[in-house]
């Protein structure tokens, strides 16, 4: 009988022993698996984190490059538009010069007409005399 409350003695004091072993192995388990899934939260807010900053860093580059090609379209429209203003005012230069040439003809043409109207008057002046 000793021999028997030795051995549920011993089987209990197993039993407590394995059920300690078990909680501590499952504390364990627990302990392990909150800290990769902290570990694995934290990689995934650093790789969000690399590409938000990626993102912005294409966005700001993609900016620049708008930016860019808009200056480089208002240089060239300002440039078309100073060489149509230069052109018009060659081109009206020319008109004014070309005016003032007919209007001198013009001139020149009444002064002889003037002129010989003033032979003929002269002459038939002295004629009526």
């Amino acid at each position: 009988m000793i021999l028997k409350s030795a051995k549920e003695v011993g089987r209990k004091e197993a039993e407590e022993k394995w059920g300690r072993i078990i909680a501590e192995a499952k504390q364990k388990v627990d302990q392990n698996t909150n800290q990769a899934v902290e570990k694995a939260r934290k990689k995934g807010e650093e790789e969000v984190a690399k590409v938000m900053v990626e993102r912005k860093r294409q966005a700001e580059w993609e900016a620049a490059e708008i930016i860019t090609g808009a200056k480089r379209m208002a240089e060239q429209i300002t440039g078309e538009a100073r060489n149509t203003a230069k052109k018009a005012l060659e081109d009206s230069d020319k008109l004014i010069a070309a005016a003032q040439e007919k209007a001198q003809h013009i001139i020149e043409g009444a002064q002889e007409a003037a002129a010989k109207a003033r032979v003929i008057m002269d002459k038939l002046g002295e004629s009526e005399e």
